[in-house]
């Protein structure tokens, strides 16, 4: 765990242990678990009892219908597996009225707060996938022919093979500085891996004499290159740079006589992590896994102890362990909320306290002793990643709570761990407002796109309820407020196309546009993409309902403008939301453009986009869907090809069969005649 002081980290330990028994000794104890197959994957639907559930949810009713009633089962047994037509299990998603906890897509568990829960939110969307599974649909030979191009693009962009000469693919110096800045000024702050004057040190003398810097510390120089290309341009020019570096990485952190665990291995898998979820698109189960390595690494050298027990080290030596043992921990935990799996660390399993608020520069290897820390309210090196480490405790419980699998969390579980949430947010925010001017808006942004995630695992499986039942409604506003602020930010250079947008942020005073957050968010992978997927949905999910519900004046609150109407008839929140909702669909074409090959994230917002404005519409919809949807699938074979160095067509065409199309889900990354979805019982 982490603590500002060894005395408050036992407290702290002592606390939070009562905290889990409390609520570990309060399961739903009336709960009825039930697993459904749909396009999606099966889902598994757990319902509470009156009190559980505040009295509100006690049957599920029929799933479909004319379809098979739910079959509930108790959570000890096995239920059969429940199979249904496409069209008829979308339709009823709307009328299951407890949270869809857990998904299993292809023999993999994903939890409730992976990105995929915010899917869920646009049934429509998932039913015209699955119509559009048939082998003579134009969706499914376009499909695959963007395949087929990403597959060759894929292969050009693929590092070269390596030969054991680390170094060779380095840019000219004017560039690497660049890089090495936009790391150090960028990503450093939150999470502290290198001591900066060290390391600038040895990029010096790289460039001076580069025999005289180890294979390590040049493979951390290149890592650190990779990380800062993220924000180089907004195309990610670099991008098969960044892919070579991380390739050589992999390659020397494997080899048998680099394997023992130390403080120079264990900052190698740090940034390695880093790039690998931030460049290669790693898969959120696949990161998990691998943050387990860098948290067992951590451990075999014993960062979760407070070096003041440990003998013969020095300050500098102490501080750099601090600093690596909260990044270990918080990448371990951001990897468990991504894939929506139980954390790996244990509030009792440390003791290691957070560091010290100092500069770098004050810091030196030589020091016999630790310098004074500065005040809390002065930022410094290390200020933002000491912030965050504050609210390591309520994020490990929120996570744990989430994604526990052997009880459901009730409501009012959920609305006290939000309050608690709320409160490390807003000590947050003032803590951020007392660094004034010396604090960017990107680091801003950033500590906000860090805790975000956390609000939406615990209310987006009631999002989808709050539709029907308005006693959820607080889970429905929260969802949007966080989706609006954070896309509002990353949407921001879009607004001057926009006239809408702009004219919102105008009337709002929202802050000016921050190049280097638009950039992460449209080139960087990992949380980056899947945070804003998230944001996207949800706002796609409430202008929907907004526009479907008769008085939703008196049920939906804008959030920054009062409620006035247009001549038109939309009120300020459907002009808002309709506006960030087109934004959307801009900013996955431009991730197409800046090095993306999947065309399925684009494809699905552009088919959202067009439920959007066909949801007042007549049967015709679906026609509107496809003809939307085969043409965004034209404009990425486009995009595509103009990537492609040889202009040539290509000349061959990867076959996807018809059960693979119709899983487009949680293989959003995979192949797609690998995507097939395996509908098991539990």
């Amino acid at each position: 765990m982490l603590a500002s002081e060894p005395q408050a980290a036992v407290s702290a330990t002592a606390t939070m242990e009562g905290s889990q028994s409390q609520l570990s000794a309060t399961p739903l104890v009336s709960t009825v678990t039930s697993w459904y197959s749909c396009a999606l994957g099966a889902l598994r639907v757990t319902d509470g009892s009156e009190e559980s559930r505040l009295g509100r949810i006690t049957d599920i009713g029929p799933l479909a219908p004319n379809g098979p009633s739910l079959q509930a089962t108790d959570g000890s047994r096995e239920s059969d597996e429940i199979r249904m037509a496409p069209d008829e299990l979308e339709q009823s998603l709307s009328m299951i009225k407890a949270p869809i906890r857990h998904l299993m897509v292809k023999e993999r568990y994903v939890g409730p707060s992976h990105w995929m829960q915010t899917v869920l939110l646009l049934p429509d969307t998932m039913a015209w996938f699955n119509k559009s599974n048939l082998s003579s649909s134009p969706i499914h030979a376009l499909l695959s022919h963007c395949k087929s191009l990403a597959d060759r693009l894929e292969r050009q962009q693929h590092p070269e093979v390596f030969d054991g000469s680390y170094g060779k693919h380095m840019p000219t110096i004017d560039i690497a500085d660049r890089l090495v800045r936009l790391y150090l000024d960028n990503f450093e702050s939150l999470h502290r891996i290198v001591h900066k004057p060290t390391f600038e040190g040895y990029y010096t003398l790289y460039w001076l004499d580069r025999n005289r810097v180890s294979t390590p510390m040049l493979l951390q120089i290149q890592l650190c290159l990779a990380l800062g290309a993220c924000v180089f341009d907004d195309r990610f020019s670099l991008r098969s740079s960044a892919l070579q570096y991380i390739d050589e990485a992999k390659t020397w952190l494997t080899q048998p006589e680099n394997s023992r665990p130390d403080i120079e291995r264990l900052q190698l898998l740090c940034l390695l992590q880093l790039a690998r979820q931030n460049i290669c698109s790693l898969q959120e189960d696949v990161a998990w896994i691998s943050a387990g390595e860098l948290h067992r690494t951590a451990l075999c050298i014993g960062l979760h102890l407070d070096p003041a027990s440990l003998p013969n080290l020095s300050p500098y030596q102490s501080e750099m362990r601090r600093r690596l043992w909260a990044t270990v921990l918080d990448i371990q935990l951001q990897s468990s909320l991504d894939s929506g799996n139980l954390p790996l660390v244990t509030l009792a399993q440390a003791s290691c306290c957070l560091p010290s608020n100092l500069d770098d520069a004050k810091l030196h290897k030589t020091d016999n002793e630790l310098p004074i820390s500065l005040p809390r309210e002065t930022m410094s090196d290390t200020s933002l990643q000491i912030a965050i480490g504050r609210s390591f405790g309520v994020r490990l419980r929120i996570v744990d709570m989430a994604n526990r699998t052997n009880s459901e969390p009730n409501y009012k579980e959920i609305l006290h761990a939000t309050s608690e949430l709320n409160d490390a947010y807003r000590a947050l925010t003032t803590t951020l407002s007392s660094y004034g001017s010396k604090l960017s808006l990107f680091h801003r942004l950033l500590c906000e796109t860090f805790l975000q995630p956390y609000f939406l695992a615990l209310h987006v499986p009631y999002m989808r309820i709050a539709f029907r039942d308005p006693i959820f409604h607080f889970s429905r506003e929260l969802c949007v407020k966080r989706a609006l602020d954070l896309s509002h930010a990353a949407f921001a250079s879009q607004s001057l196309d926009n006239p809408d947008l702009m004219s919102l942020r105008t009337v709002a005073d929202m802050d000016p546009p921050c190049i280097e957050y638009t950039r992460l968010s449209t080139c960087g992978s990992g949380p980056f993409r899947s945070i804003q997927i998230q944001n996207n949905y949800i706002i796609a999910a409430e202008l929907l309902a907004t526009s479907q519900e008769e008085n939703h004046f008196a049920s939906v609150k804008a959030t920054r403008q009062t409620l006035a109407q247009r001549q038109d008839g939309q009120s300020l929140r459907e002009v808002e939301l309709h506006a960030l909702v087109t934004s959307a669909v801009k900013w996955a074409e431009n991730r197409l453009l800046a090095g993306e090959t999947n065309v399925k994230d684009y494809l699905f917002h552009v088919v959202a986009l067009a439920q959007v404005k066909t949801a007042k519409g007549s049967q015709a919809s679906t026609d509107i869907k496809t003809a939307k949807g085969a043409d965004a699938l034209r404009c990425a074979s486009k995009i595509l090809q103009n990537r492609i160095l040889d202009d040539r067509p290509p000349t061959f065409d990867v076959p996807v069969d018809d059960e693979g199309l119709a899983s487009l889900w949680y293989t959003w990354q995979e192949s797609s005649e690998d995507a097939l979805w395996e509908f098991v019982s539990m």
